[in-house]
């Protein structure tokens, strides 16, 4: 999200948001809940109600036959449910997609990002 379309975002794992990170949502931010992992789904879900009642805008991230996230989050994205070793690597594709759409949306460049390293452009 950062590199392409310059807006600020951070990544937590979803025990780690009730360390302070959570004062910092207010109204309509967004925050993308990934629920691909089994082990994690309940954890993560109460973190992402608690940051609703905080008046965030919730995007959840989810295998298919989890449609009950629906009830907590303002809208949901499904990945075909895999082998757990790669649902975080098809995940990825989606948030990609998303950084993408939005850069396009506010009318950015996404082939000639600014600032790009030249240890990525010259050899």
């Amino acid at each position: 999200m950062k590199e392409i379309s310059y807006i600020h975002s951070e990544a937590y794992a979803a025990g780690e948001l009730k360390h302070g990170t959570i004062s910092l949502i207010e109204n309509n931010t967004l925050v993308i809940g990934i629920l691909t992992q089994n082990e994690l789904y309940e954890k993560t879900v109460s973190n992402m109600v608690e940051c609703k009642a905080r008046g965030a805008y919730l995007m959840g991230l989810a295998s298919y036959g989890k449609y009950e996230v629906e009830d907590q989050c303002n809208f949901v994205t499904y990945v075909p449910t895999i082998d757990p070793h790669f649902a975080a690597s098809l995940a990825v594709v989606p948030l990609q997609l998303l950084g993408y759409y939005i850069s396009v949306a506010r009318g950015l460049d996404v082939d000639k990002p600014r600032n790009l390293a030249k240890s990525v452009t010259v050899e």
